[in-house]
């Protein structure tokens, strides 16, 4: 059965937690066959996050714009943006997205109450919580994310779950589907997307972010924008699982899978 060799979850140095020059990311996924893939940066709102005021959109842009050229119809290079989603900083983000070019905008929650549960700094921070108080406020803020107008798609929406396997043991879906379900309607509502991120596969997880269960129930529930994205960091790991993310996809019911131009989608047929 064919694949549909599309990433739309990748990271360069343009984010502070990669080194990896757009170039060889670019080049990698040309190697593979890739067709289109994302190019969506850490955009931080946080003072204290290690990329606060590290993306530099205007050089960002040259730079894929000189690759989409040199690259020419072997690989279109998408616009994308992965924004880090805490309440408290929704002026700051809204203001930073007004007037500039993106083909779509990745809307996650890194944060919780103040700190990180997406790093190696939720092993300080989770311990201090029991699992139904910070997963309840972690979706909290997803919820919040999905209707604040700013996001396109939503990533990895249960990411807690990375660093949550460590000391509540492994994700029971079944315990906060309530509190998925309400966000998976918020996104149904609003018209935007839901990412399999399949970096969850080879995490402490083992699965998804989310699991087959929230991609089944989004789809139940009307939705159809899907995109599927690996998170690379490093050329090694750009495409990793994106076959499984579209067989989870495709036995989940869907279709298609969604690209997008200038924040609009796009449906491509899978099956």
């Amino acid at each position: 059965m064919e694949i549909i060799l599309v990433d739309y979850h990748i990271h360069t140095s343009y984010s502070a937690d990669s080194s990896t020059p757009m170039l060889e990311q670019c080049q990698r996924a040309a190697d593979l066959g890739f067709f289109e893939i994302g190019i969506t940066e850490h955009i931080d709102f946080d003072p204290q996050d290690m990329g606060y005021k590290y993306f530099n959109y205007e050089k960002w842009s040259e730079e894929i714009e000189g690759y989409q050229q040199s690259f020419n119809s072997h690989l279109k290079i998408k616009k994308g943006g992965e924004v880090d989603y805490q309440t408290r900083f929704y002026d700051r983000a809204a203001n930073f997205l007004v007037g500039k070019e993106f083909d779509y905008i990745l809307g996650a929650v890194h944060y919780v109450v103040g700190f990180s549960i997406s790093d190696e700094r939720a092993t300080k921070y989770l311990p201090q919580w029991n699992c139904q108080e910070i997963y309840d406020l972690y979706f909290e803020e997803v919820y919040n994310a999905a209707r604040s107008g700013l996001f396109d798609v939503i990533a990895h929406l249960d990411l807690i779950k990375r660093y949550g396997t460590q000391f509540y043991g492994p994700f029971d879906f079944a315990r906060f589907s309530e509190e998925i379900e309400r966000i998976l309607k918020i996104i149904v509502e609003k018209g935007i997307g839901l990412e399999i991120n399949t970096s969850g596969l080879t995490q402490a997880p083992g699965e998804t972010y989310p699991g087959f269960e929230a991609i089944k129930l989004y789809k139940e529930l009307g939705g159809e924008i899907i995109t599927i994205g690996s998170d690379a960091h490093s050329p090694e790991a750009i495409g990793r699982n994106i076959d499984k993310g579209i067989e989870l996809a495709r036995e989940a019911g869907f279709e298609y899978i969604t690209l997008f131009d200038k924040r609009g989608p796009k449906m491509t047929k899978i099956v």
